[in-house]
């Protein structure tokens, strides 16, 4: 399990884009520090000079600028859309005639997976669908407004005094847009998280929920198994799982699922 995760948390590399340092100015935003970069943009922790409030300039990378261009203002589009605690607003657009960038609400918070191998957090059955429930509890806002998220890797799920942000909407489509003209080239794992589905979401999920789980499992032996096998955890913890991945059958909604955990009094139902 842990190959499959490699593959899609791996971090994109730079290949020669130039970074803006440390009190560079941006408009009215001054740098403070490189965050992150992804497929089409660079992002970076800045200070608002009129409010001194903290927020996040995504920009578009210059070598992706032509692919990029389609899923920056998409990205403009979708956040303009959504209004929720959990989900970082958009404040501003800019263009200063090198770059442009999306400047967008701050989220605190740490990513699981920063929790996990810098502080040795672990967590149980019952840990990881609590967070999973949390998650999901967003997921169904967003999906209620036609927008699927397609990108729900461990680090754009923040933890912040237990409650969760998604955040990085790049790869965000409306459910009722086209799926890209390269997507039938794409590798069945690719595919299953990349299509425009909601089900798409719930697969990047039961990755998550096995990512929690796994913090705490003792692997005796070398021979590497199924998670099934390995994961000593509830017939319908299992269940669920298997369900988000589409093994037994797919999800239809988030309320689907909240509802089977809901009914689990393994990990806190009824």
């Amino acid at each position: 399990m842990m190959e499959v995760w490699k593959k899609f948390w791996k971090p994109f590399p730079l290949w020669g884009e130039r970074l803006h340092k440390p009190g560079s100015v941006i408009d009215r935003y001054v740098v403070q520090k490189f965050l992150g970069v992804g497929s089409y943009g660079i992002t970076y922790l800045a200070e608002d000079l009129s409010t001194h409030q903290k927020v996040v300039l995504k920009q578009l990378r210059k070598r992706r600028k032509t692919t990029g261009e389609r899923p920056f203002q998409k990205e403009r589009e979708i956040l303009q859309k959504l209004s929720h605690p959990a989900v970082p607003a958009l404040y501003a657009e800019i263009n200063d005639g090198s770059h442009q960038y999306l400047v967008m609400e701050y989220k605190e918070g740490l990513t699981f997976e920063q929790l996990i191998f810098q502080f040795g957090k672990k967590y149980s059955e019952k840990d990881a669908f609590h967070y999973l429930t949390k998650i999901l509890e967003v997921v169904q806002y967003i999906h209620d407004q036609n927008v699927v998220h397609r990108d729900l890797r461990i680090p754009n799920i923040l933890l912040y005094n237990d409650s969760i942000s998604i955040i990085d909407f790049g790869l965000s489509r409306l459910i009722t847009d086209e799926e890209e003209e390269s997507f039938h080239k794409w590798e069945p794992e690719k595919q299953r998280m990349r299509k425009i589905s909601f089900q798409t979401d719930f697969y990047a999920l039961g990755h998550f929920v096995l990512f929690l789980l796994y913090s705490s499992f003792d692997q005796k032996g070398k021979k590497e198994k199924s998670w099934e096998e390995e994961l000593d955890i509830s017939v319908e913890s299992k269940n669920i799982i298997k369900k988000l991945f589409g093994m037994d059958g797919s999800y239809r909604s988030a309320e689907e699922i909240l509802e089977d955990i809901q009914k689990n009094s393994e990990i806190g139902g009824e």
